[in-house]
């Protein structure tokens, strides 16, 4: 939630851990961008949920996220 959770700069955060990780920030972001915001934090969470923990208080997100 907040100004840094929209899709532009959870995907630039992606690409700037991609980078530092020596993963393909391209290929990664643009999985990123193939769908709806959900999708843009599923990818995130995939690539760097042992990284990076989200913090939101939408119940559809936790749900959406909780069911993987």
């Amino acid at each position: 939630d907040g100004p840094d959770g929209n899709a532009f700069a959870i995907i630039g955060l992606a690409r700037n851990i991609a980078r530092k990780s020596g993963l393909d920030a391209d290929a990664i972001a643009e999985e990123m961008m193939d769908g709806d915001y959900t999708n843009v934090l599923r990818v995130f969470d995939r690539y760097f949920g042992s990284l990076v923990v989200f913090e939101t208080e939408q119940e559809h997100l936790i749900e959406a996220l909780s069911n993987e």
